[in-house]
């Protein structure tokens, strides 16, 4: 009996650190996409604020193309 439980909790155990890994990396997939995002459109972005943009819509803009693109790499 002492070996079955064993057993189950090296399971899960082991799940629970390849669903943190699985975690970590999406994380950074998607710190790395909006990165890209942002690098791409850094121009776009300058000129919006400078004529007069506020910060909160040029927020929103980067955010929802981010979503966007993590969504499209989600569903695929």
């Amino acid at each position: 009996m002492g070996d079955l439980i064993a057993q189950c909790l090296f399971q899960t155990w082991l799940l629970t650190l390849f669903a943190v890994i699985a975690l970590a990396l999406a994380a950074i997939s998607a710190y790395g996409v909006m990165h890209h995002a942002v690098a791409q459109r850094t121009h776009e972005i300058g000129v919006r604020i400078a004529l007069g943009a506020q910060s909160s819509n040029v927020l929103w803009l980067v955010i929802s193309q981010g979503l966007k693109l993590v969504a499209i790499g989600v569903a695929k």
